[in-house]
This record gives structure tokens, C-alpha cells and sequence, in this order.
């Protein structure tokens, strides 16, 4: 081969050579720099917020304090949803069932308005404490129970259902019931129904049937 013509054709091989040379170094400095930008930025993954969680075991209708409660950090990801953030949202309020002790506390799992609309369905639903007539019927309720709320009259056959279908939030565990008084129980009702239950529990004599 002639002189001439091999550098001719080293010529024209040189710049597409050339051409993936270049580029293989810029997509490496590209790699570099998003590593960079990662490094910096964390890992979305590794991220945590702080939660409620019990310290010890609860019992169901336990009123909750401040010793019942301690916060830790968790992956922001496994956080449950309503997850309780702070302790003074639950400290007085009343477990709506039994909890474990580290068990991350959400609002459902108290008495109150997210309880009381998840339980019954209804939008706007409030929780009514109300204290049986018969204590020992009380004894016969478990949280989720549908039952309608009478009050008795004076008279004998004397009858008016308060309220129907409302759902038993929580009990008064038996040991917490003062001498004399009636077993004390929340329950979930219609916005419509809470005044009149609860005035009815505190003048006449209230008991449920089940449904």
C-alpha cells in the first residue's frame, strides 16, 4: 500500500474514533454528577417522622395517659394512615379497643369522630357516651356491635327508641364502674340522634336491644 493512501485512510478513521471517545467521557461525567446530586439530595427511602405509639399494653375503653404514651421515629413509607403525630391528641381520650404495647396509634383507634364515622358509615357521625340502666347488659357488648337505644318511661310498657342502629365504640371495663352507677358505653350515632341520646342518658333510664 502506498504512503498516500494509508494516510488517507487513518485520516478518515481518526474522527469517528474520536466522536466515541468524547462520548464515552461525557456520559461518565453525566453518571459522576448524578451521583453527586443523589448523594446530596438522600435517599427518599431512608427518610422518618415521628408517631404515637403505646408503651404499654392497652385495655379497651382504657382512658389514655400521658405514661401510655411515647414517640419514635419511623420510615416515613410504613407510616399507617390517621397515624397520630402528637401525644396530646390522644393523652385523655379512650382506647376504642385493646392495643399492643408499640403499636403506632391513629385516629381510629380512639373514641371519637374518625371512629365513630368509620364504625357507622355515616358521614358526619359523633360519639355518645350513655350509661346503661342495667349494668350487666353491658357486659354483653364488644366494640363493632349494632344495637338500638331505648329509653324506658315511667309507666310500665312505656318504650321510645332513641336511637337505631347505632355501633358500640368502646365499654367501661367493669372494675372502673363506681358503686351505684350504670356501665358507662359510647356510641357511635348520626349527628341528628346526639343530643337526644344524651340528654335522654342523663334523665331516664337507657338500655339497647341488638340487632
Amino acid at each position: 500500500m502506498s504512503p498516500l493512501l494509508h494516510e488517507r485512510l487513518t485520516t478518515a478513521a481518526r474522527p469517528g474514533w474520536t466522536r466515541t471517545v468524547h462520548a464515552r467521557r461525557a456520559v461518565a461525567a453525566v453518571l459522576v454528577l448524578l451521583a453527586g446530586v443523589l448523594a446530596l439530595r438522600g435517599d427518599p427511602a431512608a427518610a422518618s417522622t415521628e408517631v404515637v405509639v403505646a408503651a404499654r399494653d392497652l385495655a379497651p375503653g382504657q382512658v389514655i395517659t400521658d405514661d401510655d404514651l411515647r414517640t419514635v421515629s419511623v420510615g416515613a413509607r410504613t407510616v399507617p394512615e390517621g397515624a397520630v403525630t402528637a401525644v396530646d391528641a390522644v393523652a385523655g381520650r379512650t382506647s376504642a379497643g385493646a392495643v399492643r404495647a408499640g403499636e403506632t396509634l391513629t385516629d381510629v383507634r380512639v373514641v371519637g369522630p374518625s371512629l365513630a364515622a368509620l364504625a357507622t358509615g355515616r358521614s358526619g357521625a359523633t360519639s355518645v357516651p350513655v350509661r346503661l340502666s342495667d349494668p350487666d347488659v353491658a357486659d354483653l357488648l364488644r366494640p363493632g356491635d349494632e344495637v338500638d337505644v331505648l329509653v324506658l318511661g315511667r309507666s310500665a310498657g312505656d318504650v321510645r327508641v332513641l336511637a337505631a342502629g347505632a355501633v358500640v365504640l368502646a365499654v367501661q371495663p367493669a372494675h372502673e364502674r363506681r358503686s351505684g352507677d350504670g356501665r358507662l358505653v359510647v356510641l357511635g350515632v348520626g349527628a341528628d340522634q346526639a343530643a337526644t341520646v344524651a340528654t335522654a342518658s342523663l334523665e331516664s333510664a337507657v338500655t339497647v336491644t341488638f340487632r
